[in-house]
């Protein structure tokens, strides 16, 4: 067997690579933004457990049973991604997710903030 086959059959072996994140801030929202090309909505689970969010992932193998591969630089297999939330921050509760062209669109709502009030001070009667 060539070393160029070898190769390819090693690299196809190897773990998926961690995807690739940003996080957008506006007023209302966190949004992150996670590269997943050829993952689909099926095969993510996203969850958020005492103030860690994980998305967790599996990328299939794609082509036709039965063929040959030749040479593969394509990563298959399964990602974790975790990330630290700030409880007083963010409301969970009412996070979004959806998959859109390979990129998992993730909105966490922050937190409404709690208007001050000033309390008057008045005599005892």
């Amino acid at each position: 067997m060539s070393a160029q086959k070898q190769q390819a059959m090693s690299s196809i072996s190897e773990p998926f690579t961690t995807p690739r994140v940003d996080l957008l801030e506006s007023p209302e929202h966190l949004l992150l933004l996670m590269d997943l090309p050829g993952v689909s909505k099926e095969g993510l689970n996203i969850k958020v457990r005492e103030g860690i969010l994980a998305v967790v992932g599996t990328r299939q193998q794609t082509g036709e049973s039965g063929n040959r591969l030749l040479y593969g630089e394509v990563k298959h297999g399964t990602f974790q991604r975790e990330f630290l939330l700030s409880d007083d921050l963010l409301d969970i509760e009412q996070a979004t997710a959806h998959l859109q062209d390979g990129v998992l669109f993730l909105t966490l709502p922050k937190q409404r903030k709690k208007r001050s009030r000033r309390i008057p001070v008045r005599a005892w009667p």
